[in-house]
């Protein structure tokens, strides 16, 4: 803080405000659309909801991958019948004295 008393050299608001008064748009004058200044959200949007539209299109088209409720599933071949056996041979315990 300054012990001198100076005047401020930036004036007040109010004294701003009359020599530079509020002067309104004209008549004629007519903003943007908000389309207009939001276009690339709206086209980012649109790209969403047709990229969801088609997904869920699929979904419900897509053939089923499990039986309904009330039916049974045919068993497949198991692989063991199909497949040669495996021979599994047990190693005895390495106990170290």
């Amino acid at each position: 803080m300054s012990d001198s008393i100076e005047p401020r050299m930036s004036q007040s608001p109010s004294a701003y405000r009359e020599q530079n008064p509020y002067k309104p748009p004209p008549p004629e004058y007519k903003p943007p659309s908000m389309l207009a200044e939001h276009w690339g959200v709206a086209i980012l949007c649109v790209a969403i909801a047709i990229g969801f539209g088609i997904y869920g299109w699929r979904t419900l088209h897509a053939p089923a991958r499990r039986p309904a409720l009330g039916q049974r599933a045919t068993p497949a071949a198991s692989p063991a019948a199909t497949a040669q056996p495996i021979y599994i041979e047990a190693l005895p315990d390495n106990k170290s004295p």
